[in-house]
């Protein structure tokens, strides 16, 4: 009985699963060599900017600009609203 009310609904962790591989066709949308040294960066800042050099930070920049940032936020966004966008039409699935 206690199991239940601990646990998470489906509908939720479907959502989350389907905004994790929305997530993960952004990041692999980026070249080998950009995911790389992104990483790389992040974990030498350890989420502080200040942490990182000018050069650095620009780099920093450079590769998130590449990640289509507005076309992940309007895909997410597709996929977690319940009512539809205007003007777009989700694609369905076969």
């Amino acid at each position: 009985m206690r199991l239940r009310k601990r646990a998470i609904p489906i509908g939720w962790a479907l959502l989350a699963a389907e905004a994790a591989m929305v997530a993960g066709r952004h990041w692999g949308s980026l070249h080998p060599s950009s995911r790389r040294r992104l990483r790389e960066l992040v974990a030498k800042s350890k989420g502080r900017p200040h942490r990182l050099t000018r050069e650095e930070r620009h780099e920093v920049i450079d590769h998130v600009r590449q990640l289509d940032l507005k076309g992940l936020v309007v895909e997410l966004a597709d996929v977690l609203s319940p009512i539809g966008l205007p003007g777009r039409r989700r694609r369905r699935r076969h």
